[in-house]
């Protein structure tokens, strides 16, 4: 079975613990997604709570992020989602790593430089023309002075201030424009024509030089044609058109690249677009690799794109083990010829007026002889009929007896309380159990497993 066919989705199914909204503030109102899922490094993530379950091999995940111009508020395709791994079909290039363990749950990376590089040369880290100009701005984790994180949850990218001024100023070099963050009027080949930032960070010699040794030669997202002294350093690019967010409405371009922060930085999700970034969690790392992210085409090319037939249960043959008592049976139930045992039913009121339902009245009265199938379905009619009218009576004893008010000196189900206007305070509730933990809202629900993100 190939786990990329999403009609296999449901035997990923699990219990869920989830907590529950109970206060609205309106931040999702004008977004299309309508909830956070969390994957950081904490036992209560989806990815841990779904392994801990069995059904993936390890706490790994992978994210691809595609790019979408244009959201339809029915749900927009956005890439693909994996469970339990990194899937190579949607790569372009191999996957090159680095360091990924970070603290408080988050993933973290090391900066070494940032470059730009002049536009119109492609959206991958290896320009589409070897000769295009690329300036490296001399900037990396210690001038940022602080962590900086790969967060999924982050739609933007930001970067502390310590970048601003030099990045401008390449900026400006390169393109002829100021950098700004206010919307621009552009057509899409000026926004092709501004510069790709290139981040360079850190990578895992050993197994970067591995990687290259398999490919035979330079890999790309390796950084050895802006480094040469660091040639096992992953370089990410962010092209215009992912830091550049177009706005339909007032056709107009924002800059969604920041370098307004006190420290640190966050890459986010528009730098995580077009690479397939695995959070190897289980090893402490991040794998990278550029990728277009077209799960529906994954599924035409491997024809998933229809349903599929649900797969038959094997039987058992004579020389396969049985299962035991204690053992759950996958073995199907097979149909046998034996009539059904003859239902055996009493239903009274309690004290409580409650109905209860016993089994020993009619075997008492030698109906339990009755197994010829008119016979079975005449008695079933009669134990409906019983039911119905039992349920009747105890409805309409319940309807006739009305509201019970209290009276003195008499046990009462309904006190009736002074609602008088000099007796009635309207103020905020205030919960005199201040020694109580607070509430938790739990729920389980079965959420399939899925590739679409």
């Amino acid at each position: 079975e190939d786990d990329l066919n999403p009609f296999l989705a449901p035997k990923y199914s699990f219990p869920l613990k989830f907590g529950c909204q109970n206060h609205l503030t309106g931040l999702f109102i004008t977004q299309l997604a309508d909830g956070i899922m969390g994957l950081d490094n904490a036992k209560a993530s989806y990815v841990k709570q779904m392994h801990g379950t069995g059904l993936i091999p390890n706490e790994g995940f992978s994210l691809c992020y595609s790019r979408q111009d244009v959201i339809d508020p029915d749900g927009t395709e956005s890439g693909a989602f994996t469970l339990g791994g990194s899937d190579p079909r949607v790569r372009k290039s191999p996957q090159v790593w680095t360091s990924g363990s970070g603290s408080s749950g988050f993933y973290s990376v090391k900066i070494r430089n940032f470059y730009l590089r002049a536009g119109n040369s492609g959206s991958s880290a290896q320009a589409t023309d070897p000769g295009t100009k690329v300036i490296s701005l001399g900037v990396g984790s210690l001038t940022l002075r602080g962590q900086v994180i790969v967060d999924s949850g982050t739609t933007d990218t930001y970067f502390a201030r310590a970048l601003g001024g030099q990045f401008s100023k390449v900026f400006e070099q390169l393109s002829g424009k100021k950098y700004s963050h206010s919307k621009q009027k552009m057509t899409l080949a000026e926004v092709q024509a501004l510069p790709t930032i290139l981040i360079q960070l850190e990578g895992d010699e050993a197994l970067n030089k591995a990687v290259r040794e398999q490919n035979g030669g330079p890999v790309v997202g390796l950084a050895e044609e802006v480094d040469p002294s660091n040639p096992y350093d992953v370089l990410l690019a962010l092209p215009p058109t992912h830091y550049m967010e177009f706005d339909p409405d007032e056709d107009a371009w924002t800059a969604r690249f920041y370098t307004d922060e006190p420290s640190g930085g966050v890459i986010g999700g528009n730098a995580m677009m077009g690479h397939d970034i695995f959070f190897d969690v289980d090893n402490s790392r991040l794998g990278w690799a550029e990728a277009d992210c077209d799960y529906t085409g994954l599924l035409q090319k491997y024809k998933f794109d229809q349903p599929q037939p649900a797969p038959s249960e094997p039987q058992p043959t004579p020389s396969e083990p049985q299962p035991t008592p204690s053992e759950p049976s996958t073995v199907p139930t097979v149909p046998v010829s034996t009539p059904a045992p003859t239902p055996k039913v009493t239903v009274a009121f309690d004290d409580d007026d409650a109905i209860v339902v016993t089994d020993d009245t009619l075997e008492e009265v030698g109906i339990g002889f009755c197994t010829s199938p008119p016979c079975q379905f005449a008695l079933a009619s009669l134990v409906v009929l019983l039911i119905a009218c039992v349920a009747l009576k105890y409805v309409t004893r319940h309807m006739s007896r009305g509201p019970t008010y209290s009276l003195p000196g008499q046990d009462a189900e309904l006190e009736l309380q002074d609602t008088s206007v000099n007796g009635f305070s309207d103020k905020p509730y205030v919960d005199d159990d201040i020694d109580a933990p607070p509430e938790t809202f739990e729920d389980e629900t079965h959420v399939p497993q899925t590739s679409r993100v």
